[in-house]
């Protein structure tokens, strides 16, 4: 059971890791546009 607990606060910030990331190439992205 504390394995899974451990699994999924793993996961839960992978996911959060992986949305910051997306944000931050959405607004690259339109940054570039901009130019």
């Amino acid at each position: 059971m504390i394995f899974f607990v451990a699994t999924r606060k793993d996961a839960e910030k992978q996911i959060e890791n992986a949305e910051k990331f997306l944000k931050e190439v959405k607004d690259y992205l339109e940054n570039q546009k901009g130019i």
